[in-house]
């Protein structure tokens, strides 16, 4: 009886194409909200390339893995993973919402880690995505580090990741600033209110900087600048009601007021890039810029 024998080089290549395969497959799966078959697939072509020691192909699925994770809800097991994907110590404590505020030492454990990451687009996604899901997390400082760290990689090889990043740091900024109104609103000791509505205008410039910076990018794409556009109108709306409660600072109401027209007219102007968003996103930005324009 005749047994066709196969080199190694076949297995191989075979095993390669089925990673692809299935890598492919979680992409569509999730696009469909099928969040577990995705994460089934993933997994799948994880122990492929694990299988194959192709450590490129590992990071790259564990980052997958992620965003099913992320689509599931399960953030804290996103953030596990992205932390094997990035060979980061997992004992480090960074996804831990039982835990307080990273110690001084553990913060700088944790930026010697991302300064000893290649610049590489696949590191580059890890981090970003780590940034963003602390965010979620509520670690917003540890993902302001994170990002910031971050940022200083993708600006060596000029990453087009840059872009992503401002738009993730703008956000922490605002989810800072969106944090500090929800406790103005319910805080009744005047001296701590005052403090607080000192700092509100901070965090709102910030988050401001880094959405101008990233809408200011050479060549920025269309739906990249709409989306930091948006956010920047959202934080500016929010802003000025809130400033409608402020009655000594009335120059800096009509001055927010004046930066709401421009940029509603400047998204107007790139309204184009609407379509290139996803349908939900798209429906909820158009409300509520009309909200503005009518």
């Amino acid at each position: 009886m005749y047994f066709k024998s196969y080199s190694p080089i076949f297995f191989i290549f075979f095993n390669k194409n089925q990673a692809v395969s299935l890598t492919s497959s979680g992409h569509e799966q999730l696009a469909l909200d099928r969040a577990n078959d995705a994460l089934r697939s993933w997994q799948e072509s994880t122990k492929i390339y694990r299988q194959l020691k192709d450590q490129e192909g590992i990071t790259v699925s564990l980052i997958n893995q992620n965003l099913a994770f992320q689509a599931l809800g399960l953030h804290k097991e996103a953030c596990n993973t992205l932390l094997e994907a990035l060979n980061f110590n997992t004992n480090l404590g960074i996804c831990d919402t039982t835990l307080q505020e990273l110690a001084l030492a553990q913060k700088e454990q944790l930026t010697t880690l991302i300064g000893k990451q290649k610049a590489t687009s696949v590191s580059l996604l890890g981090l970003q995505n780590l940034g963003e899901v602390l965010r979620i997390l509520g670690k917003l400082n540890e993902s302001e580090t994170v990002l910031q760290e971050t940022l200083t990689l993708a600006k060596l090889v000029s990453s087009s990741k840059i872009s992503d990043i401002y738009l993730s740091l703008g956000n922490i900024e605002q989810t800072i600033y969106q944090q500090l109104q929800d406790k103005y609103s319910w805080i009744e000791e005047p001296l701590f209110r005052e403090q607080i509505a000192n700092i509100i205008p901070q965090k709102a410039q910030k988050s401001l900087l880094y959405y101008q910076t990233l809408e200011n990018i050479p060549n920025i794409s269309k739906s990249a600048k709409l989306q930091a556009q948006l956010n920047h109108l959202t934080l500016l709306i929010s802003w000025e009601k809130w400033l409608t409660h402020q009655p000594n600072q009335p120059n800096l109401r009509q001055k927010v007021n004046q930066q709401i027209r421009v940029l509603v007219n400047q998204i107007d102007e790139n309204s184009s890039a609407f379509l290139e968003l996803s349908s939900e996103p798209s429906i909820h930005a158009r409300l509520n810029l009309a909200k503005r324009m009518f």
